[in-house]
């Protein structure tokens, strides 16, 4: 089943959205459903068959889910070492969620939250490995995730792994560098 979704429709009419969804492109018959129903609040049809498709989705997104998405995080003198596991079924599920291509990355995030300053992404081009992510200054705990982001910087999450607390004085926080070498010699 294809999941890609048109980046312009020149019409938009409950017929286009039904043979969409008949031929399993669900994300562009939701557009061309959510479409109508921005033109035409009332068109019951476009209402249904925009149901329909959602409940389609979520199907699919629950089939999808299963055990094979894996993150771990730990600290080590370098950082933090995020190390990922991902199944292709997972960044299909992410671009659903989405509703468009994105880039992999592993996103790091600091608390406090501080806007511009506290979520580090990395981009990643396979679907594992490990990398080490230096916290930002100031965060006492971090959050990972693996994912999805979109151009509009829109973040679906394939796996994530609980809240780490940050002892100040066991990780560098200078700069924003990225460090490409894994604390352990194991991917």
């Amino acid at each position: 089943m294809s999941f890609v979704v048109a980046d312009a429709q020149p019409f938009a009419t409950a017929t286009l959205a039904h043979i969409y969804r008949g031929q399993g492109r669900l994300l562009q018959a939701r557009s061309v459903f959510e479409r109508l129903l921005r033109e035409r609040p009332d068109d019951a049809q476009a209402l249904r068959g925009l149901e329909q498709v959602k409940t389609e989705i979520a199907a699919m997104l629950k089939q999808a889910t299963g055990g094979d998405d894996t993150l771990l995080v730990e600290v080590c003198a370098e950082g933090l070492e995020l190390r990922w596991v991902i199944a292709a079924r997972g960044i299909e599920r992410a671009r659903l969620v989405l509703g468009t291509e994105g880039q992999l990355v592993a996103r790091l995030v600091g608390f406090p939250f501080d806007p511009g300053l506290s979520v580090r992404d990395r981009r990643l081009d396979a679907l594992s490995g490990s990398v080490v992510l230096i916290p930002p200054p100031g965060a006492l705990v971090a959050s990972a995730a693996v994912g999805i982001v979109a151009e509009d910087a829109r973040f679906a999450a394939i796996a994530h792994a609980p809240v780490i607390p940050i002892k100040p004085q066991s990780i560098p926080r200078t700069g924003l560098r990225i460090k490409e070498s894994p604390c352990s010699e194991e991917p």
